[in-house]
């Protein structure tokens, strides 16, 4: 059994969720701007602005501006939501059945079962929920986070693994 807590600013949520949207959704949208960058290529090499190669680089350019309006938005909405809370502090305890994780909104036991994976994105060890991109997880403060704690983590996830390879 082991037990910390951790604070979260406001400042490394932002920084968090904005590494991770370019993580997760960075290379979605790498297409669009591929794209946008062959239309005004081909456009200054040809020397006249074809509607077929406006057109693209038009659409291109609004789902670019759009993803991006999207990814501030979430940003802001997630912050707005933690400041709502109170800033509260986290307490950890992390045991044979579970993760337990409490503040003073509430308290929740998860299975370790529950979890799919460990990643360091920027500053922060996020303990993912589901695949990357459903966008449930747990984030450690890479400086708050306890060494044994992060070793008990991946010691845990690794048995996890081993298990579920063999049940396959």
């Amino acid at each position: 059994m082991m037990e910390f807590s951790i604070h979260h600013t406001d400042e490394g949520l932002k920084s968090l969720y904005q590494d991770w949207w370019r993580r997760v959704h960075g290379t979605r949208n790498a297409w669009a701007a591929g794209m946008l960058f062959f239309c005004v290529l081909t456009m200054l090499l040809v020397q006249s602005a074809a509607w077929y190669l406006v057109v693209p680089t038009v659409a291109a350019a609004c789902f670019w501006a759009l993803v991006q309006a999207i990814r501030h938005q979430a940003v802001k909405l997630a912050l707005e939501a933690f400041a709502q809370s109170g800033r509260p502090m986290l307490s950890f305890r992390f045991d044979e059945t579970g993760l337990t994780e409490t503040s003073t909104v509430a308290r929740v036991l998860l299975p370790w079962t529950s979890f799919a994976g460990l990643a360091k994105i920027g500053r922060f060890w996020v303990l993912y929920r589901g695949p990357l991109h459903n966008a449930q997880f747990i984030a450690f403060p890479e400086h708050q986070l306890p060494p044994e704690a992060l070793a008990y983590l991946r010691a845990r996830l690794a048995a996890l693994e081993r298990t579920a390879a063999k049940s396959a």
